[in-house]
């Protein structure tokens, strides 16, 4: 009797990783450790562009907030939730690590919030919710601008974190008041933003934003030790884009990444709101320098970013050219107090005809019904950008 044909077992045989399998799977996380240490950023954000499953993975394992944050904070999750709560910025040299991918370990990290509420609740927190005890307060420090109204040093362990407070929304403190392009980077409670990408990450120069005197030299310098070439103003035809001109936080010139969210509260405050802060980078004027002190003074690139006010805006906002915006926003104030019955107009604004008052400076309590025009105000500004209308205002 013949016996019945043997049946083979089939074996399964080992799929082979692929490269796009160093970030997608946790087994390989020490193989692209060691990979990507060896690859900088620039060629690492290439990588990312080829597709959308490797751009997702890259940012994941490269750029995780909550890990870059977790030496400082046991919770970075809750305290994320609470720079949401009190409108925060994260910048100075921990954005630029994170965004660069290093690791400084004798370097802190820098809270900037309003002065009042908000950083009396960021205090309370990290002192309440994360163990951190509150050192004295420091003076101007490192702060070229008169919109800071304090820093208090916190510290734990070997740790440090200073919450800076400002006169104001602190992205204009940020914008004014730091030395060098290469630390002008933000991170908030969902995104990141880098200003000048393209010269910080791409061709690592410097340049400053503040008169070179001898203590600012010395911080240039600590950048230089760190990989960054220490730069003055380049010629006019050499002129990068991004550092010449009419400029926004939400810019195409500007790197603007997107952060994990889970298990964080938005704010009530849209992203709008810094996306479309305005700023403007100009260059002091040059001649033949005579002394040291001359060659100071006309080194270092400047930003303008004044506080804009009106009383059909919602919010605050850094306006670097008001032509377009001032006229339509007075009109629009002006309208509104026009259709309120006489007598609650005089309530509110006493006698004052349209020609003796400012409207943007008026000081009144907003009646029910009072309209806020936040968002016409993004669609103007994105209309006047897709007309090249501030490229001509080089």
């Amino acid at each position: 009797m013949l016996s019945p044909p043997r049946k083979r077992l089939k074996l399964d045989r080992p799929t082979t990783p692929t490269f796009l399998d160093l970030f997608l799977t946790d087994r390989f996380r020490p193989i692209r450790t060691a990979f990507t240490s060896y690859i900088s950023t620039a060629d690492l954000l290439q990588l990312a562009s080829t597709c959308h499953t490797a751009r997702n993975a890259i940012y994941e394992s490269e750029w995780n907030i909550n890990s870059k944050l977790r030496p400082f904070l046991c919770d970075p999750v809750g305290f994320r939730n609470q720079l949401a709560l009190c409108n925060g910025l994260i910048s100075g040299s921990f954005a630029l690590q994170f965004l660069e991918r290093v690791t400084w370990p004798e370097s802190d990290l820098d809270i900037f919030v309003e002065d009042g509420v908000d950083a009396e609740c960021m205090c309370e927190y990290l002192i309440e919710e994360e163990g951190y005890i509150q050192g004295e307060e420091k003076g101007r420090i490192g702060y070229i601008d008169i919109d800071l109204t304090m820093i208090a040093t916190f510290t734990k362990d070997n740790r440090k974190i200073q919450v800076i407070a400002a006169d104001g929304p602190p992205i204009r403190m940020i914008l004014r008041s730091f030395y060098s392009t290469v630390v002008m980077n933000v991170i908030t409670w969902n995104k990141a933003f880098a200003l000048f990408p393209r010269t910080t990450f791409l061709q690592h120069d410097a340049y400053p934003l503040a008169r070179l005197t001898d203590y600012y030299a010395q911080l240039h310098s600590k950048y230089t030790h760190r990989g960054w070439s220490s730069r003055t103003l380049p010629e006019e035809e050499d002129l990068s884009p991004e550092l010449d001109g009419y400029r926004r936080m939400g810019d195409k010139m500007a790197w603007q990444m997107s952060l994990d969210t889970h298990w964080v509260d938005p704010p009530e405050r849209p992203d709008f709101v810094l996306e479309y802060c305005q700023f403007k980078v100009t260059t002091r004027p040059v001649g033949l320098e005579q002394t040291w002190r001359d060659f100071e003074r006309t080194s270092a690139f400047r930003i303008e970013a004044p506080l804009w006010f009106s009383n059909v805006l919602r919010y605050e906002y850094t306006f670097a050219h008001n032509y377009k915006f001032g006229a339509r926003m007075d009109r629009s104030t002006l309208a509104q107090l026009w259709a309120l019955e006489p007598s609650e107009r005089k309530r509110l604004i006493g006698n004052q005809d349209p020609f003796e008052m400012q409207p943007r400076f008026l000081v009144f309590d907003k009646p029910e019904g009072w309209e806020h025009l936040d968002e016409e105000y993004i669609r103007l500004i994105d209309d006047l950008e897709s007309e090249g209308y501030f490229e001509g205002l080089l």
